[in-house]
């Protein structure tokens, strides 16, 4: 089984097209799960995809609410 992909905060950012401050905001607000490498927080890329693919879910569930 190979390693787990450790993604920096700014790798994280960087990939999902938006800045460090929104990545730290999805962590503590919306759930993005994280380790600590340290005292430094690091994302699994395949934590970073299920929780996208999560996300995707969420709102085709709630889009036909309104």
């Amino acid at each position: 089984m190979s390693e787990p992909t450790l993604m920096k905060i700014n790798e994280v950012a960087a990939y999902l097209s938006v800045s460090r401050a929104t990545v730290y905001r999805f962590i503590h607000r919306d759930g993005l799960p994280y380790v600590h490498v340290g005292p430094r927080r690091r994302v699994r890329r395949e934590d970073l995809e299920a929780w996208i693919a999560g996300k995707g879910s969420e709102t085709a569930s709630t889009e036909g609410t309104q």
